[in-house]
């Protein structure tokens, strides 16, 4: 679902998917439309969706839902996490994870739930280079 709205990371030569990265990068940390439309889709799609999932579309989609909600900077996170991960590894596939690779997923889900807080405080202390850029 993400790669649908996210072109070219997985075409191209080296360089060109890299500046897909980086404008996708870009759109995730700016665009305000684009993280509440991501999540509103997200949140209705498929058999699965909650209950209450076509209401909180519709709050999302009426425009006061942005970066001073936390589910906002969560998606937000996400985001950018993902698009760091496939930018690294490329597409990864469960059942070929090894150990250390599921223990280090483990870390970085510890970590951006720090970071959401660390933001939706306006202040993060860590000495954690990746969490501070």
């Amino acid at each position: 679902m993400f790669h649908g709205r996210i072109q070219g990371t997985c075409d191209g030569t080296t360089g060109q998917r890299k500046e897909a990265y980086r404008r996708a990068r870009r759109t995730v940390a700016r665009d305000g439309d684009f993280i509440s439309e991501f999540f509103a889709d997200f949140i209705c799609r498929g058999d699965r969706a909650p209950p209450g999932a076509p209401l909180l579309a519709e709050i999302v989609r009426t425009g006061n839902f942005g970066p001073d909600w936390t589910m906002y900077r969560w998606v937000q996170v996400q985001l950018l996490y993902v698009l760091e991960l496939l930018e690294k590894h490329g597409r990864l596939i469960p059942g070929t994870l090894t150990r250390s690779q599921r223990e280090r997923l483990r870390h970085d889900v510890v970590d951006m739930e720090y970071l959401v807080l660390g933001v939706s405080q306006g202040a993060l202390a860590s000495k954690d280079r990746r969490m501070r850029t």
